[in-house]
């Protein structure tokens, strides 16, 4: 990692209140193939492509997967530009602590939690 980088870096986690104690050691091959595997691809398109050839065919799967992509991206970039903004290893949670507010934000953290935590557990 770039060393003017990590001095910002470190610099955006002061003005924050936060002091960096965890090393930076990432590159960007490491980020992506554990992203790549902790989404598993493979499982989540063989489960979701059964149902639409039986009842769509061959078009519904290939426009819908792009589609569903393509929307997921847009997702994807909302949340990178929160984790720039706010780059804590509280996540989502202080986002929405953030966003929301001294007043609505400790019951958005308290949501944002449950909701994964349901989201997460629940049987398959």
């Amino acid at each position: 990692m770039d060393s003017l980088a990590a001095q910002d870096d470190e610099g955006v986690l002061r003005s924050l209140g936060y002091k960096q104690v965890l090393h930076r050691s990432w590159g960007a091959f490491t980020t992506t193939t554990i992203t790549i595997s902790s989404m598993s691809v493979l499982t989540s398109i063989s489960a979701s492509f059964g149902t639409g050839l039986t009842y769509g065919g061959p078009a519904v799967c290939i426009w819908g997967w792009l589609g569903v992509s393509f929307c997921l991206l847009c997702i994807a970039l909302g949340m990178a530009e929160l984790a720039s903004a706010y780059p804590t290893s509280g996540g989502m949670y202080y986002w929405q602590f953030r966003l929301a507010g001294r007043r609505t934000g400790p019951f958005a953290c308290w949501l944002t939690g449950g909701t994964g935590s349901v989201g997460t557990s629940r049987p398959a």
